[in-house]
């Protein structure tokens, strides 16, 4: 590499990490529920926070691209050491969401731990409450681009979700689920 490339890229890589730093001390300040690990690397135009009693965890050496969006309402979001969570992804607790570490979470994906009740057709949903469940995501597993994950579900290490699937219930046995609602479509080892 040119040595003055070189140089401009080490300058690049430490304001980033000084920016970096900055937000997390940003969030820190208005929020005292939120916690980072070591070499946290948290991008523009994230938003963190906490209401109600709610806390968020975040391992070492994880980052936070640029546009996610992590709100726990009352609740607990924990994300493990080396995780990724990537742009514009949405992660809203208002019980729990617990994500191992080494976790890939693609560009866009939603995990809720809640619903709108709608037991009663004569009221507005917005009017009958909400159904909390637990999430917890296994270690190093990735949950492919716009992936949405919905209360009440486990997924096991190792899982890889496929693109734009819905994941409904806990996954475990095979390797790779896909669709809407995620299914299995590969019980491990290498791809044919």
């Amino acid at each position: 590499m040119n040595p003055i490339r070189a140089i401009f890229s080490r300058l690049g890589a430490m304001g980033d990490a000084i920016a970096s730093g900055w937000r997390k001390l940003m969030i820190r300040l208005r929020y005292e529920n939120v916690t980072f690990g070591r070499q946290v690397r948290v991008d523009r135009n994230v938003l963190i926070r906490t209401s109600d009693g709610g806390r968020i965890a975040i391992g070492d050496n994880t980052h936070i691209w640029p546009g996610a969006i992590l709100d726990a309402r009352n609740g607990e979001i924990t994300i493990g050491d080396r995780g990724l969570v990537n742009a514009g992804c949405y992660i809203v607790s208002t019980r729990r969401i617990h994500i191992g570490c080494d976790a890939l979470i693609a560009e866009y994906v939603t995990i809720r731990d809640q619903d709108h009740e709608y037991a009663d057709p004569s009221r507005p949903y917005s009017d009958q409450g909400r159904i909390d469940g637990e999430i917890v995501i296994g270690d190093n597993v990735w949950l492919g681009a716009k992936v949405t994950v919905t209360r009440d579900v486990q997924i096991a290490d190792g899982t890889i979700v496929g693109a734009n699937s819905v994941v409904t219930r806990s996954l475990s046995g095979a390797r790779i689920f896909a669709g809407a609602p995620a299914r299995p479509l590969e019980t491990g080892g290498s791809r044919p």
